[in-house]
């Protein structure tokens, strides 16, 4: 039943991304899966890879499947929308297992949302230097032209 749930480094993450959905397992200050619904404060949650596959359609609009190709090997695809538009990012690395594709997408997603985070993050320090006049609305927009469409 272990391998249900997301391994401890990517539980990390999940904790970095404000996760806080109840979980039936958590992982304790060894590093040691433990089922049940009673995790102290230093524990992290221990979600099921379907929970965290939905919190990627619910929080971020990221959809994932895991493909089984004719020679018996997978791969993945992450789908997600921008502007209105589906882009389909297919991966054409293949994987002996399906726990090692799922594993692999999961990573993948993982780090998609980390470089969104960190773009946002950037994003809003640079928007708190224009509103505290440290910089031209010409220079943060030069800085961030994605988000002025003209």
């Amino acid at each position: 039943m272990n391998k249900e749930f997301i391994p401890y480094e990517q539980a990390l993450e999940f904790k970095d991304f404000s996760f806080y959905e109840k979980c039936i397992a958590f992982y304790n200050t060894n590093k040691e899966l433990v089922i049940g619904l009673f995790p102290s404060n230093s524990d992290i949650n221990a979600p099921l890879y379907s929970q965290a596959f939905t919190y990627f359609i619910m929080t971020r609009g990221l959809f994932s499947n895991i493909i089984i190709h004719d020679d018996k090997k997978f791969s993945y695809t992450i789908t997600y929308f921008t502007n209105g538009t589906r882009v389909d990012m297919p991966i054409q690395k293949k994987f002996e297992k399906y726990q090692e594709a799922k594993l692999a997408c999961l990573k993948e997603l993982t780090e998609m949302v980390k470089k969104e985070n960190e773009e946002n993050k950037e994003y809003e320090d640079q928007f708190g230097l224009f509103l505290e006049g440290k910089q031209t609305r010409e220079e943060w927009k030069s800085k961030f032209p994605q988000h002025f469409p003209k």
